[in-house]
């Protein structure tokens, strides 16, 4: 039992490899079940053994790329003050999601405009944020403030990394001129 587990997992490991591939090469419209079952050279309905659908398959690309930030979450712990675990968590974020990153289309399947019915989804993909983005909450409570204080200003500061990396991603910065380590100077001057 243990050992077919293990096995389907690989099986599933190879397949988010192998969309991830399509991912970088064809961006979110072109990923196709076709284009990934021919990087994996396997028929299309192989897929859909472990994914009900394309959108299935993103969702867990997205949560493979929340994992990420989550890992990256230790560096942030580390900065030695709020102004510092805020660049860090910045520059974590940018990475991924901003111009240039490998996940930055997909944004929009971690914040779909509707609910997603997908529970755990959504679940598993709060749970990844919120211990990657928990660290930015520490400051905050050493400073005297309530554990609900804290986590709201973690939240806002979510809220501007995720908005920071969407503008990033979309070009605009470029189109106003500013770099992104600017406005994370800008938004720690007001916080």
């Amino acid at each position: 039992m243990a050992r077919s587990l293990e096995r389907a997992e690989e099986t599933r490991r190879r397949m988010r490899d192998a969309a991830w591939s399509v991912f970088l090469q064809d961006g979110l419209a072109g990923t196709t079940v076709r284009a990934i079952a021919a990087e994996l050279n396997c028929s299309a309905g192989s897929l859909y053994t472990y994914y009900a659908d394309k959108e299935a398959l993103l969702r867990d690309l997205a949560l493979a790329a929340a994992g990420e930030l989550e890992r990256r979450a230790a560096d942030v712990a580390r900065a030695p003050d709020r102004n510092a675990a805020l660049r860090e968590a910045a520059a974590a974020v940018l990475e991924m999601f901003g111009a240039g990153g490998d996940a930055a289309e997909l944004t929009c399947v971690l914040f779909p405009a509707e609910e997603p019915a997908d529970e755990e989804f959504v679940r598993r993909t709060q749970g990844k944020l919120m211990t990657a983005l928990a660290p930015l909450a520490a400051g905050p409570m050493q400073g005297g403030a309530s554990a609900e204080e804290a986590g709201h200003s973690a939240l806002a500061d979510a809220c501007f990394l995720f908005g920071l990396a969407l503008f990033d991603a979309s070009g605009r910065l470029d189109r106003f001129g500013v770099r992104p380590d600017e406005l994370v100077d800008a938004y720690l001057r007001r916080a």
